[in-house]
């Protein structure tokens, strides 16, 4: 805002003329003059006053709208109808890793992976349009090549004649609520495998395969059969060619008595918890 607004300006510039004119009046005694100029300086003084008052305002709220913005977990970016970046938050510092120096007068395709910055020609056709996006969920990668899912909306900024000026972009981190949806996808399809057969190990079999590549690279299913041997119902790895490879690991670690984390050890601990014999 600037310090006197274009209205005082206009008021300032008149009585001044007005001031000069009264003044200079041949049939104005020095004490009529004197009391035009006084009158001419209150209307002044008070417009001045009003606009440093308004101009106090204007700096407080915009420190409280950036207190606000900063204070947000979200990242939240400023930046051109072309798409250079104008601000960025500290929530963008923290989620992308870029301090706001190093980017700002950038392109913001700088956090676009490459095999998503066909949505960078989309959302700007959009924006041209003027036309706000979001929110959706797509893939944005950070300044250590960290792809992560997040949430985007995108809004047009605009003057007091309406016009487009800018674009606030708002991005948050759903890598949490991925998994989430993700584990409960899993848990339904498990619950639906559980229901289809009676075949215990023909059960878990199909489990170890839904495991991969959702929970792990590879699974392996072990059950203890009656006579206490311990057996192994299935072994799923998440590149087929690399299965004979998880079975040598296998072989070599978890068949293996003397290493804490095998097959036999692992059951050997649970039995004791189930039996209280360790807490």
């Amino acid at each position: 805002m600037p310090l006197l607004t274009f209205s005082t300006i206009l008021l300032l510039i008149l009585l001044s003329v007005v001031a000069i004119i009264l003044f200079f009046l041949p049939l104005l005694d020095s004490g009529v003059r004197l009391a035009v100029m006084v009158l001419s300086v209150l209307p002044v003084i008070a417009l001045v006053l009003r606009d440093r008052a308004e101009r106090r305002k204007w700096d407080l709220d915009i420190l409280r709208l950036n207190a606000i913005i900063n204070s947000s977990d979200d990242a939240i970016i400023g930046k051109t109808l072309d798409g250079a970046i104008l601000t960025w938050n500290r929530g963008a510092e923290r989620l992308f890793g870029y301090s706001a120096d190093e980017v700002v007068g950038k392109s913001v395709q700088i956090i676009y992976p490459p095999d998503r910055l066909d949505e960078f020609g989309q959302i700007l056709e959009r924006i041209q349009r003027g036309e706000s996006t979001g929110p959706f969920d797509t893939i944005r990668v950070a300044k250590d090549g960290r792809r992560m899912d997040v949430s985007i909306s995108e809004s047009l900024i605009r003057d007091t004649q309406g016009r487009a000026i800018g674009v606030s972009k708002i991005v948050r981190d759903a890598t949490e609520r991925k998994r989430a949806e993700e584990a409960a996808r899993f848990l339904a399809e498990v619950n639906d495998v559980l229901a289809s057969s009676l075949d215990y190990e023909t059960t878990l079999a199909s489990v170890a395969r839904l495991a991969v590549p959702q929970l792990a690279d590879w699974c392996a299913v072990h059950v203890t059969a009656e006579d206490g041997t311990i057996q192994q119902l299935a072994l799923s790895h998440v590149d087929p060619a690399k299965v004979e490879l998880a079975r040598e690991l296998q072989r070599r670690y978890l068949e293996d008595p003397n290493v804490p984390y095998s097959v036999s050890n692992v059951e050997l601990s649970r039995y004791a918890l189930e039996h209280g014999l360790i807490e």
